[in-house]
């Protein structure tokens, strides 16, 4: 798996969960954001890197900070 790869996944998977611990569909997280729930779902599929602006809005819409849907960043 590339860096890429890893990074999408992270953020999928952080966007679920706290789409899910809202109890929201990804309907609803699409409507908030309002954006279109295929973007919702490609993202928690890890299958697309949402730009900068659209991390923003669905963090917003999640009542989050952008940092909470990132992963640590590594020190080399």
């Amino acid at each position: 798996m590339t860096r890429e790869q890893e990074v999408a996944s992270w953020i999928g998977q952080r966007i679920r969960m706290l789409r899910e611990e809202r109890g929201w569909s990804q309907a609803r997280l699409a409507q908030n954001a309002r954006i279109a729930q295929a973007t919702v779902s490609r993202m928690e599929a890890g299958k697309k890197i949402p730009r900068l602006t659209t991390l923003v809005i669905v963090a917003t819409s999640l009542g989050t900070t952008l940092n909470d849907l990132l992963p640590p960043v590594r020190r080399r």
